[in-house]
C-alpha cells in the first residue's frame, strides 16, 4: 500500500514539473505572438480612422496643382501629419511620382491646429515636373501612419 502511494505520489509530481515545462516553454512564444497582433490591429485601426478623400483639384498653372482634400475618418489629423503627407501623381499605367518641391498645405482656420472630420485642407503642389498631357492619371495622398488615398483624374 505504501509503495502504491508514493508511485502515485511521484508521478503526480512529475507530471507537475512537465506542464511547468510546457508552459513556460510555451507562454513567452504566445505573448510575443499576442503583442505583436495587437500592435498590427492598432496600426490598421490609426489607418482607418484617419482618411483623406481628394474631393477636387485644379491646375493653376503649368507648374503648380491645387487639391482639396477632405478628412473622411473618424478622427481629427494633427497639423503636424498634415505637414507631413506624402504627394504622389502619375499617369494611370502604374508609375507615379513623388512630388516634394515647395508643397503647401493651408492648415483649416477653424481655430485649432487638427482637421476635423469634414473639414477640407488645401494642398498646393508646385513642380516643374508635373505632367498635364492629355489623358488619365492619378493621385495619391500618404499620411506618415501609412493611410493612402487615390484620386483618378482626366485631362
Amino acid at each position: 500500500m505504501v509503495q502504491n502511494t508514493m508511485s502515485t505520489a511521484i508521478l503526480i509530481i512529475a507530471s507537475v514539473i512537465a506542464v511547468v515545462a510546457v508552459v513556460s516553454a510555451i507562454y513567452p512564444t504566445l505573448n510575443g505572438s499576442t503583442r505583436d497582433i495587437l500592435s498590427s490591429t492598432s496600426d490598421t485601426d490609426s489607418r482607418a480612422k484617419t482618411l483623406l478623400s481628394v474631393s477636387s483639384y485644379s491646375f493653376v498653372n503649368s507648374t503648380a496643382l491645387d487639391v482639396w482634400a477632405k478628412n473622411t475618418g473618424r478622427t481629427r489629423i494633427p497639423e503636424s501629419e498634415l505637414q507631413a503627407v506624402r504627394f504622389y501623381y502619375g499617369n494611370d499605367t502604374g508609375s507615379m511620382t513623388y512630388y516634394v518641391s515647395s508643397s503647401s498645405i493651408e492648415a483649416p482656420n477653424n481655430g485649432d491646429s487638427y482637421l476635423d472630420p469634414g473639414e477640407t485642407v488645401k494642398i498646393e503642389v508646385i513642380s516643374a515636373g508635373l505632367p498635364q498631357n492629355p489623358g488619365t492619371h492619378r493621385i495619391r495622398l500618404a499620411l506618415p501612419n501609412g493611410a493612402t488615398s487615390e484620386y483618378t483624374l482626366t485631362i
